[in-house]
């Protein structure tokens, strides 16, 4: 099955191993390209993710809760970090596998 997360995998390969010939030339250890390749293929899912649904699942989580606990909630403090735990819950649970 095709990811439905569009991924520049062969840039991403390309720029680890840009980053490992300047670090041979600097005599550096070389990265582990399968462990960074991984990583950076996650970050890249992780922030378009990000990009297409945070804006609207941040407006759901406000609208909830404001209708649970009134309009003033989501302006202190307190309800902006509940407002940023909630949405990434959320984005978790409906886009992340």
């Amino acid at each position: 099955m095709a990811d439905p997360i569009p991924v520049d995998r062969a840039g991403i390969f390309a720029a680890i191993c840009h980053r490992n010939g300047i670090r041979r030339d600097a005599q550096l250890p070389l990265l582990n390209i399968r462990a960074e390749y991984r990583c950076l293929v996650n970050v890249a899912k992780w922030n378009f993710v990000v990009e297409r649904y945070y804006s609207t699942t941040r407006a759901e989580i406000i609208a909830g809760m404001r209708a649970e606990y009134g309009n003033g909630w989501g302006y202190s403090a307190g309800g902006r970090w509940a407002t940023e735990i909630l949405t990434t819950r959320l984005l978790r649970e409906r886009y992340w596998h």
